[in-house]
């Protein structure tokens, strides 16, 4: 068979390497309440290092034959506060007793599934350390690359993901896996707009992606990247755009995609954004009835708090406000969102002291994670408060028709939403979940 010239010029591009890895598995014990879970994951991922930096001969005498009932004990207690766990757990557990059992594959399909569950908790350190031991076990699987870039940008890790991504689109190129390759453009782009470093470059990733997926028949994955699509044009102040593309994401979409609630509350913060506040207010409300993650819920509360203030429901902003405070100050994934959206609710009711600390808050943790976006935001809310400005008075900005219909369709589809009904590749049901 006759090989294309992109054939041969992807054959040989060079796969760049995996980030260092932080040696703070300690991180892990300050996450978790529950000390004989947090005890029995600093160990695991300790034992996943030790066997991803030790060679295959010499890993049989790494760790002891014999657990001692002080550590059988501890595995039991751990697997009882988590029993979701109980599968990834034993198989740390038989590195010790029966290592002869256990292989690389397994061991990094089991720190997959923890740095998964790690998130989805908003356990940002644990699933970062777990992500990064899976990429180190098997560095030839493009997955875990793309999992752990995944995990890195949203713990605010920007160089550490930004390393793992190219990593993961070159080993799938090379490897036709092209979900893989798609989900690393997908990644990449998210990475590039959130800091704001180069927006031309995310458009050609995104279409790169949805390109791709179209020609694989991945009419899903092609949602996804379309999806991220609207939230560029938002983000270039392209609502028009922004609006067109959701169009385009939501019959792409299928009903029970794992995304698609986190499409719906962006979709939401593209209505929010153009002061139509009872449409996004109508549709945050259903995303919080099914989106379960602490960090997301706490940027989705901020921004009830501002549609609710939009709409002069003063008793609503107040119990969204205080529950938005206490998920951002414990949850640090999305709380410079969360304070910004604050600092604008806080604006709408002319609470000026208020929207200056939640803007200074959001900017300073904005600054410190480089996420670009939402620190100029954070400075215009600033600098509105400073200044007394209130918004203007758009707050029931007619929808077009389209808008209103889609705004209804989605609601519908959010109603009929179930998770355990979804049908296709599991492990990209983590991917890019969150965007607003």
């Amino acid at each position: 068979m006759v090989r294309s010239y992109s054939d041969m010029r992807d054959s040989t591009r060079i796969v760049p390497p995996l980030p260092d890895w932080p040696r703070t598995e300690s991180e892990i014990l300050s996450e978790l309440d529950f000390r004989p879970l947090g005890v029995e994951l600093w160990l695991a991922v300790r034992k996943g290092r030790l066997w991803a930096e030790t060679a295959a001969p010499d890993r049989e005498h790494l760790f002891p034959r014999k657990l001692s009932g002080e550590a059988r004990a501890r595995h039991r207690a751990a697997v009882s506060g988590a029993p979701e766990l109980r599968e990834p757990l034993h198989v740390f557990r038989c590195v010790s007793d029966r290592s002869e059992r256990v292989d690389a594959d397994e061991l990094a399909r089991a720190c997959a599934r923890i740095a998964d569950w790690a998130m989805d908790r908003s356990l940002l350190s644990t699933a970062c350390q777990f992500a990064l031991a899976a990429a180190h076990l098997l560095p030839d699987n493009p997955e875990f690359s793309n999992l752990a870039g995944l995990m890195f940008r949203r713990s605010g890790d920007f160089g550490r993901a930004e390393a793992c991504y190219p990593r993961a689109i070159i080993l799938g190129q090379k490897q036709r896996n092209w979900v893989e390759y798609i989900c690393g453009h997908i990644g990449t782009a998210a990475l590039l707009y959130t800091t704001g470093v180069n927006l031309k470059r995310a458009v050609r990733h995104l279409k790169t992606a949805a390109r791709m997926a179209r020609k694989e028949g991945m009419l899903w994955l092609a949602g996804h990247a379309v999806h991220d699509s609207m939230l560029l044009m938002l983000e270039r102040g392209d609502f028009e755009g922004a609006e067109a593309a959701a169009v385009r994401a939501a019959e792409m979409y299928p009903l029970h995609d794992r995304r698609f609630p986190f499409f719906v509350a962006d979709y939401a913060l593209v209505q929010l954004m153009q002061w139509r506040f009872s449409d996004a207010h109508r549709l945050l409300k259903l995303c919080l009835d099914v989106i379960d993650q602490p960090a997301a819920r706490g940027v989705i509360t901020s921004m009830l708090a501002r549609t609710a203030a939009g709409t002069g429901k003063r008793e609503e902003y107040g119990r969204f406000s205080v529950w938005a405070r206490e998920f951002a100050e414990k949850y640090s994934e999305h709380a410079a969102a969360a304070h910004y959206h604050l600092a604008e609710a806080a604006r709408a009711c002319r609470a000026w002291q208020e929207a200056e600390a939640h803007a200074l808050r959001a900017r300073e943790i904005a600054t410190q994670s480089n996420d670009r976006m939402v620190s100029r935001l954070a400075g215009d809310a600033l600098a509105l408060a400073k200044a007394r400005a209130l918004a203007p008075d758009r707050s029931e900005c007619p929808p077009s028709s389209v808008n209103e219909e889609l705004g209804r369709v989605l609601g519908i589809r959010l109603r009929r939403w179930s998770p355990d009904e979804h049908r296709g590749p599991q492990r990209t049901l983590f991917r890019n979940q969150w965007v607003a």
